[in-house]
């Protein structure tokens, strides 16, 4: 991701993050979610995933287990999550954060916002 900072002298410092998008999943079950995992090694897009908890509906008093999925580059975003629909016959799985521009999650995920004073 490029990154373009403004000092506090006011000059522009173009910075190159090595950054990988991702997204997250939630299923019915735990269980669902551990089965989607022994399936996903199964394509050629090379990913990474981890389980997290997330607040998945807004009646939720606690967190849910979900997957986040995290991949190489927006191609491989859009790919993985055609398989993972394909594989929930297109409803047992919820995706999240497919529809967030890459810019804006990648500052999602750095817990950044326009304008703000960072360390570089």
């Amino acid at each position: 991701m490029a990154v373009w900072i403004k000092t506090e002298e006011g000059r522009c410092l173009k910075v190159i993050d090595e950054w990988s998008p991702s997204f997250y999943v939630s299923a019915p079950s735990e269980e669902d979610l551990i089965k989607l995992t022994w399936y996903l090694p199964r394509n050629d897009i090379p990913f990474e995933y981890e389980f997290d908890e997330k607040f998945v509906r807004l009646q939720d008093s606690e967190p849910s287990k979900v997957l986040k999925v995290t991949v190489p580059d927006y191609a491989s975003l859009r790919s993985m999550s055609r398989t993972i629909w394909q594989l929930g016959d297109y409803g047992k799985y919820r995706l999240w954060n497919l529809d967030i521009p890459l810019s804006q999650l990648y500052l999602y995920e750095k817990d950044l916002f326009p304008l703000a004073y960072v360390e570089a």
